[in-house]
């Protein structure tokens, strides 16, 4: 409310703006903080969890898609696994009678996946029946 003081012409306005404090403004970044170091954590693992289950997904669709070629060829293939597990490549049987068991790399785009770009290696692989 307006109010006159003594000798003055005119009036005044004297309001009692309240302002956050500088104590107060770091107390709520720390505590602010504080939750985000604890919530951190638990979104982390999920991300890794959804690219493992990403990169098991591209490794089974990979064998399914050697499966068809196989098929659709007549001809033997195998994945290769490199010594780490990171890369994973298909090769074929180029002359099943004149030497069997020989495979040659099989020459195509999709022939080859990288496991590594997403820091996962395969030890194992086990197909369900």
């Amino acid at each position: 409310m307006p109010h006159m003081k003594c000798g003055q012409v005119g009036f005044a306005f004297t309001s009692k703006a309240r302002a956050f404090t500088l104590l107060e403004l770091f107390l709520v970044i720390g505590i602010l903080v504080g939750l985000s170091a604890l919530v951190w954590p638990a979104l982390s693992s999920k991300s890794k969890i959804e690219r493992l289950k990403y990169a098991a997904n591209r490794l089974e669709s990979f064998i399914y898609l050697a499966r068809d070629g196989a098929m659709a060829s007549s001809t033997r293939y195998r994945c290769v696994f490199d010594g780490d597990g990171k890369k994973v490549r298909i090769e074929y049987e180029s002359d099943p009678f004149g030497a069997p068991g020989s495979f040659v790399p099989l020459k195509a785009h999709w022939s080859v996946i990288d496991l590594g770009e997403d820091n996962i290696r395969c030890l194992s692989v086990k197909l369900d029946d």
